[in-house]
């Protein structure tokens, strides 16, 4: 699940590696990577791509279902986009007595598919385009669209919908009481956006109207919900720490803030223009490591451990952070050509899931042998 779970926490009950090697790298599409992969129980992979020219034109995106060892077990083509323009698929897994793939697509559907590649259901197309979809406990399934958010069954049929413009870059995050998170695009001349707390039975419970809360919202560890701002002003930027209430606790400053992730003690960090940043439940910046001298801003979401440690990408560069005081504790490098754009997400055996470009990477333990 986009996150790790359905509160996006990025917080995984797996180890890291101590110390890395490349277990293998291959070329999934040579037009990347739409999404980070996402992991099934049987440590599945499943990515999807952003698409292959079509015979006759236009674009037909897949998803990619990858063995633990880098061995395609099968690919099922989604959509031709019409025009030629690629659309992005964010693949998620679902874990239940079976597991189920959720992925949207350029045909403005969710489709649902078994662990086979078969087609259990599709949704009927909307207006413009889905978000990244999330899965509630209860197995209901919460995605953003640029009209309503979306309530659906396990079958496929639709529970509810509430009139909200989602940004289709994040993912609906889920409480701990059901309660569904989400945030809008940024609209209107004073660039405002809005995040939105509705019941699980649809109901709208707060609203919050902010300038650019243009990413996807994480739940912490007693319920408090975190969200960043910057989207159109990446030289500025802050994390918001928002109260069941829908009351603002606090609003820290944090340069080009994006995604957020929450460690098992409440510590958020936060992906910046420069640095990764450790922030504290009353909203303390308690480290900060320079990560790029550039400032390019990065749109993945960091990865935590079991032992506390903190993956993220960084340009070409997957890195390893000590919790306590952010120091770099090793770093591997991808492609030069490419960044990392895509997880990092944790599996099984110590091993570290990214994309980068057209190549999915998995990164283990390493081995003198």
């Amino acid at each position: 699940m986009y996150g790790h779970d359905p509160q996006h926490t990025g917080r995984s009950a797996l180890e890291g590696p101590d110390l890395p090697q490349l277990k293998w790298r291959i070329v999934v599409a040579g037009s990347g990577l739409a999404g980070p992969p996402a992991i099934a129980a049987d440590e599945t992979i499943y990515i999807a791509d952003e698409g292959e020219n079509a015979p006759g034109g236009g674009i037909i995106s897949s998803l990619h279902a990858i063995r633990p060892d880098g061995t395609e077990k099968w690919k099922m083509p989604l959509v031709e986009v019409p025009g030629g323009i690629p659309q992005p698929a964010n693949p998620v897994a679902a874990i239940g007595e079976d597991v189920e793939i959720y992925v949207t697509s350029g045909a403005r559907r969710l489709y649902s598919f078994n662990p086979d590649g078969s087609l259990r259901w599709k949704s009927e197309p909307i207006v413009g385009r889905y978000s990244i979809p999330s899965q509630a406990p209860d197995g209901t399934i919460y995605v953003g669209g640029s009209e309503f958010l979306f309530a659906i069954a396990l079958d496929g049929t639709p529970k509810w919908q509430f009139p909200f413009v989602s940004s289709y870059q994040t993912s609906p995050a889920v409480g701990f009481e059901g309660t569904v998170f989400a945030t809008s695009e940024v609209t209107g001349l004073d660039r405002e956006s809005r995040m939105l707390a509705i019941s699980s039975d649809g109901y709208m419970l707060w609203d919050i109207v902010k300038g650019a809360l243009g990413y996807t919202p994480t739940v912490g560890i007693a319920g408090t919900v975190y969200v960043s701002t910057n989207q159109f002003a990446p030289s500025l930027g802050s994390v918001l720490a928002i109260g069941a209430d829908g009351t603002i606790l606090w609003e820290t400053p944090v340069e080009g803030a994006t995604e957020i992730a929450v460690a098992r003690d409440g510590t958020l960090y936060v992906q910046g223009r420069y640095a990764l940043h450790a922030v504290t439940t009353d909203g303390q910046i308690k480290w900060s490591r320079n990560i790029d001298t550039a400032g390019v801003v990065r749109h993945t979401r960091p990865a935590v451990d079991v032992k506390g440690v903190i993956y993220v990408g960084s340009r070409n560069r997957l890195l390893a952070l000590n919790p306590e005081d952010g120091l770099i504790i090793w770093t591997f490098v991808t492609h030069q050509d490419y960044v990392i754009d895509a997880g990092p997400v944790i599996g099984e055996d110590k091993t570290i899931y990214v994309g980068s470009g057209p190549y999915l990477y998995a990164i283990d333990e390493f081995s003198p042998f």
